[in-house]
């Protein structure tokens, strides 16, 4: 059988490889806890956008570290590994939130917002449902 990450250039591979051994370092010891006490480790958002996982995708003018979509899709990959719902957290924030503001927000909110976003320094959420109802 062939090896499965055959499409993967090495960089990707390097990039699996690191994202795996954050999560196993980072989430996977408080994966249990965080679900036990309803709990999201925001103390991982700075780390995250330290290693520039929080800019995968976004371009450099923002701060991002660029990569593509697989890139993206490697890194979701990993993250849930050590917790779907911690890494669906950071999802939120970056595919919802940090999006909505590379494509929808001015100049000034760019600078204020994303890039700090971007660095883990600002936290970004998404709501679409109310309480009670819906996807909650």
């Amino acid at each position: 059988m062939a090896d499965p990450d055959f499409y993967l250039s090495d960089e990707q591979r390097e990039l699996k490889r690191a994202v795996r051994e954050f999560t196993s370092k980072e989430i996977t010891p408080i994966a249990a806890e965080c679900d036990a006490t309803e709990r999201f480790p925001k103390h991982l958002f700075p780390k995250l956008g330290e290693l520039g996982y929080l800019g995968l995708g976004y371009p450099e003018r923002f701060g991002g570290s660029e990569g593509s979509n697989l890139d993206y899709s490697i890194l979701w990959e990993e993250l849930s590994y050590g917790s779907a719902g911690i890494a669906l957290g950071f999802y939120v924030h970056t595919a919802m939130a940090c999006r909505a503001l590379e494509h929808f927000g001015s100049e000034s909110i760019q600078r204020d917002w994303l890039v700090p976003a971007l660095r883990g320094e600002r936290i970004g959420g998404w709501a679409f449902a109310e309480a009670g109802a819906g996807s909650d």
